[in-house]
């Protein structure tokens, strides 16, 4: 079996780092070396500067590469906290509040809108960073439709992003076996999704608010806010993101970065919400060790954080 020098490892460090922000200290390199090893053996390379210069010119060696260093942990309604914040304290204002705006703006010549069209008041942005296979956008497009008395009524758009391809062909599909079932609960399980051979599949209408697509945090924190979204089929897009979202997921993502891409991702994610937009970040990842703007909000278990109107 091929041997990695310090040398080396370093040069896999140093690649993964640029190309991805991923981060990995010394407590694991173990775990670098142990990766790069089972793609070595799998893909037959003789020796592991073989492989770097493979990495260097295949995109698909790299993706699998990436897909083998980062965890997919996740689950329905993960830190259910956040989720009855959300539930019961964000949305419910920011719905009230965009009704208001909608009343206000009858009449106004400058803001045309005929009966039976969606006024243009009414949508909803969110985005779920590092989403894996999907369940926590799937929780997100539950909990808005459960807080919407018309929600057809609503322009509701909610992107999911991830580096990995084989957890966004998961979550594109939206099916999920019967264990995912227990943290959901019965009356949202019944309305929101059909049962299958191997569990549950999420119905057309709350997947038809998910968009998933391959995206690089990258690019967005090395930028001036443009995110770069990459489909399953078709062109990609170049979105301008500044200003964009209602509120954004990004939770259990900044644990794979440096403390330098930790900093440019918070203060993407900032420029990337609206005024008075929320962010919603893992419980090991609190911002208190960056400078930003952000007003801190606690409610009862849940800790996340509002962009000043």
């Amino acid at each position: 079996m091929p041997t990695i020098t310090r040398e080396q490892l370093a040069k896999f460090n140093e690649l993964v780092l640029d190309k991805y922000d991923l981060f990995f200290p010394a407590s694991k390199q173990v775990f670098l070396e142990n990766r790069l090893c089972e793609r070595l053996l799998i893909g037959g390379y003789g020796d592991y500067e073989s492989y770097y210069n493979c990495l260097l010119e295949d995109c698909e060696e790299m993706q699998l590469l990436i897909e083998e260093l980062t965890v997919n942990e996740t689950r329905f309604f993960r830190n259910p906290s956040q989720f009855k914040a959300l539930k019961e304290n964000i949305l419910p204002e920011m719905i009230e509040k965009r009704n208001r705006e909608v009343v206000k703006s009858w009449g106004d010549a400058t803001r045309p809108w005929k009966w039976g069209e969606r006024h243009p008041l009414m949508h909803l942005r969110i985005w779920s960073a590092g989403c894996s296979t999907g369940e926590e956008a799937y929780s997100i497009a539950f909990t808005i439709l459960d807080s919407l008395k018309f929600p057809r009524a609503w322009d509701i758009e909610i992107t999911a992003t991830d580096i990995n391809q084989s957890v966004l062909d998961h979550a594109r599909m939206a099916a999920y076996d019967n264990n995912s079932a227990n943290e959901i609960g019965p009356d949202m399980l019944t309305r929101y999704t059909d049962t299958s051979e191997a569990g549950f599949v999420v119905k057309e209408f709350p997947a038809r608010l998910v968009k998933f697509y391959d995206s690089n945090l990258k690019d967005l924190s090395a930028g001036p806010g443009i995110m770069k979204l990459r489909p399953v089929d078709g062109p990609g897009i170049e979105l301008d993101a500044s200003g964009y979202f209602d509120i954004i997921f990004c939770r259990n993502v900044m644990i794979y970065f440096d403390r330098t891409a930790q900093a440019r991702l918070v203060n993407a994610l900032y420029r990337c919400l609206k005024p008075g937009g929320f962010l919603f970040t893992g419980d090991s990842e609190p911002l208190h060790l960056f400078e930003h703007e952000f007003n801190v909000i606690t409610e009862g278990d849940a800790v996340y954080y509002v962009k000043p109107s």
